[in-house]
């Protein structure tokens, strides 16, 4: 795994525009910076106790990030939620559709 800093990270993220501080769409629950921060995880491979190290200095309280790293919420559609179909951040477990009786 190739090492990436938070001062790195950080430095990378300042440089974007003002714009990526807001909700990357209009029913997001992220910003672009965010995402790009999310993006850059996978990227390197960075396993998730070394990611909350990161997002602890990259963005301090940020409880949203913290939640997704946690694998505590699923994304679906850009919004981030406990009970939502799909996969956690980290692949760990999937959340599938349950059929209903009629």
């Amino acid at each position: 795994m190739e090492k990436i800093s938070a001062k790195t990270i950080k430095s990378i993220l300042d440089k974007l525009p003002h714009a990526f501080d807001y909700p990357y769409w209009n029913m997001a629950d992220t910003t672009y910076k965010e995402e790009l921060f999310l993006a850059i995880i996978l990227t390197y491979k960075i396993p998730k106790e070394e990611a909350l190290k990161l997002q602890s200095k990259v963005f301090p309280r940020n409880k949203l990030l913290r939640q997704i790293l946690k694998e505590e919420v699923i994304e679906c559609m850009g919004c981030y939620g406990k009970d939502f179909l799909g996969t956690s951040f980290y692949g760990t477990y999937t959340n599938k559709n349950i059929k209903f009786q009629t």
